[in-house]
């Protein structure tokens, strides 16, 4: 407005009208929510924390004997076990559906203590203790350990009893105990596992008709390359042509001898994959050095 300019005192005006409008616009409208509520510009920022649901408690809880175990968690201890839905309608089914029935079977085989069930079935408690679990695991693999053999054993608890049982052969396990979920594996076990999976790889498109069984070749080469003694042997076709199927031995040859670094016989040794020429032919072995 102390300009000498006529257009901008003219702008100044427009700006200083315009900020009033803007100001009159405002105060119109907290004026008008004041009217519809006076207490909206009260603001309290004092907060009260709110009281803590109690935890939920299932039908298991609610049995007399979880009861007293919660009165003495020093001499008991339980566990609650949602139990699985055991589906019964088949595909095909059109009529209603019907009422959901639960199994507790396999939870039960887990649990070596008291195990209860709530009156509608789905879920349950066990009442044990982990030194209980650990002495009847013991016992089972007792029982099924081979003579001579120190035996380790799991409890199955995450899948269908028939899933634990293929899934404990699978693994090398030795026994598997129907009545508890337990699998049991023995080294033995394990040493055969091992020994089906390299069988399994020396017979495969990469070693399939190379494999040497010549003592001799398999010490000589041994002593080429300065090590201790070759596990297993497989000859390397000559000519460059055949580059594609050699690394495919070699990398079948490398699956053998790590597998080969698990079994009793490797126990403590180290094996390693050697390429190397000897008697004018070239030959991957899995040796220890």
């Amino acid at each position: 407005m102390t300009t000498d300019i006529v257009s901008s005192k003219s702008d100044a005006k427009k700006d200083i009208q315009g900020a009033i409008f803007g100001l009159v616009v405002i105060l119109g409208a907290v004026l008008i929510l004041y009217i519809i509520n006076p207490d909206i510009g009260t603001v309290d920022l004092s907060f009260d924390t709110p009281p803590r649901a109690a935890a939920p408690t299932g039908a298991t809880l609610l049995l007399p004997e979880i009861q007293d175990c919660q009165a003495n968690p020093g001499e008991c201890n339980f566990e609650t076990i949602p139990c699985g839905v055991k589906r019964t309608m088949s595909s095909n089914y059109k009529g209603p559906p019907p009422e959901r029935t639960y199994d507790c079977s396999l939870k039960r085989a887990a649990c070596f203590g008291d195990f209860l069930v709530a009156p509608g079935g789905e879920e349950a408690a066990c009442l044990t203790t982990q030194e209980a679990a650990a002495a009847k695991i013991t016992e089972v693999a007792a029982a099924y350990c081979p003579s001579g053999e120190t035996c380790t054993a799991d409890i199955c608890i995450n899948g269908r009893q028939f899933d634990c049982e293929e899934a404990c052969f699978d693994d090398g396990g030795t026994a598997f105990d129907k009545q508890t979920n337990i699998c049991v594996t023995s080294p033995s076990g394990e040493t055969a596992l091992i020994e089906n999976r390299i069988e399994t790889l020396l017979n495969n498109a990469g070693l399939a008709g190379r494999i040497v069984n010549n003592n001799t070749t398999a010490a000589g080469f041994a002593s080429s390359v300065g090590a201790v003694q070759t596990y297993y042997l497989a000859e390397l076709a000559q000519g460059p042509g055949n580059a594609a199927a050699n690394n495919s031995a070699i990398s079948a040859m490398r699956e053998v001898c790590s597998e080969a670094s698990n079994t009793q016989e490797a126990d403590g040794q180290t094996l390693t994959i050697e390429v190397d020429e000897y008697d004018d032919k070239y030959y991957v072995g899995c040796i220890q050095s």
